[in-house]
């Protein structure tokens, strides 16, 4: 694993250039979810989980994880817990991605202030490569700012590229490189 931080207030600055084509025509909104989005929630990072992660896992080891992390109780305690923050992002009444943000004291190697850590980014397969992304991120950062926090830290697997080079635009750095003893 390889974290990564950003500071929020220069994401501004940071924030890619996406051709006016792929982002005109989405209607999208956003929100903090609620319990009543529980499922919705675990349908969600399911589906997105296994299409990044699957083809690097066996299929029992992939569904030992999928049951032990997104599953209603998991996502509801979540949910619940005052230090965490899901968004869920929507073209119309169809959920395009969500995105949790946890606030939690950061690896050292953070040095921006007062950080929070974005510890899921899920957008739908279909979605991927539209704009969506980088909306959702829009939102996380305006999020991240409205309660006060100026730097947005994450983990992000090094082989997955695609998400790596996703942060990398939007201005995310390295700032520690850790090997995951569990895998």
């Amino acid at each position: 694993m390889s974290s990564y931080a950003i500071e929020a207030q220069r994401c501004q600055a940071a924030e890619p250039d996406i051709k006016a084509s792929s982002t005109m025509n989405l209607n999208l909104t956003f929100r903090r979810a609620t319990i009543a989005d529980t499922s919705t929630i675990v349908q969600i990072g399911a589906e997105t989980f296994k299409a990044a992660f699957g083809p690097y896992h066996t299929p029992e080891d992939m569904d030992a994880y999928l049951v032990a992390n997104f599953n209603s109780k998991i996502i509801q305690s979540l949910i619940e817990d005052v230090s965490y923050y899901f968004l869920l992002g929507f073209e119309g009444k169809k959920v395009i991605g969500d995105a949790m943000l946890r606030d939690v004291p950061p690896p050292e190697s953070v040095s921006g202030s007062n950080p929070i850590e974005l510890v899921r980014f899920y957008v739908i397969q279909e979605a991927i490569g539209l704009g969506y992304g980088s909306e959702l991120m829009r939102a996380c950062i305006e999020e991240a700012r409205t309660m006060g926090h100026k730097t947005i830290w994450l983990d992000v697997w090094e082989k997955n590229k695609r998400a790596i080079r996703f942060y990398e635009k939007w201005g995310f750095r390295l700032v520690l490189h850790h090997h995951d003893l569990d895998g």
